[in-house]
């Protein structure tokens, strides 16, 4: 991942038991699926150790049946 620009977390919904984000980062084309498995396994265990419930994906997924309310 390079370091400038930084990564970015755009919100997209919250509710009161939900956020919806996405996290936006550089990285060479090369390394792409590498670079990107490794942020989501961060951001995993990150939400994970500070007791989170969460799903963290590098695919676009379906929104939720009961989206979250927009930001």
């Amino acid at each position: 991942m390079h370091p400038e620009p930084g990564a970015g977390v755009l919100l997209s919904a919250v509710s009161d038991a939900r956020v919806t984000a996405r996290v936006q980062f550089w990285h060479d084309t090369s390394n792409g699926l590498s670079v990107t498995s490794a942020v989501v396994a961060a951001i995993t265990t990150g939400l994970a150790e500070r007791g989170w419930a969460a799903t963290v994906t590098s695919e676009t997924v379906v929104p939720p049946l009961v989206p979250g309310d927009p930001v």
